[in-house]
């Protein structure tokens, strides 16, 4: 688990404060919420990973297995249930925005 620490001199917390009612909410909101959005986005690059490199074919049965058998009917990636998320993101086989960046700079040094 990871904490995260933001120290503001004064006067951007003073400008923010002209604005925001509550730093620490607001910046847990707007982490949450981009990872959220994140969260999301892995989701669907997942499933719609027709060469099943992000998410392995095996994965992908095992989860429409596990929503039949729970009898969950999924419209929609927003409303999968939180711990079928985490799975899904747990098992994804994703690269983080710097190892994507060192490869872009790498193949551009070639």
């Amino acid at each position: 688990m990871k904490t995260i620490s933001i120290t503001l001199d004064d006067e951007t917390q003073k400008a923010l404060e002209w604005d925001i009612l509550d730093l620490d909410l607001w910046a847990r909101n707007a982490l949450f919420n981009k990872a959220r959005r994140c969260a999301d986005a892995i989701i669907a690059l997942a499933l719609e990973d027709t060469d099943n490199i992000i998410l392995t074919q095996t994965d992908k049965q095992q989860l429409r297995t596990y929503l039949d058998n729970q009898g969950i009917l999924i419209p929609s990636i927003k409303e999968l249930p939180d711990n079928i998320k985490k799975e899904i993101i747990k098992r994804a086989n994703i690269k983080s925005a710097a190892e994507r960046q060192a490869e872009l700079e790498s193949e551009m040094n070639k």
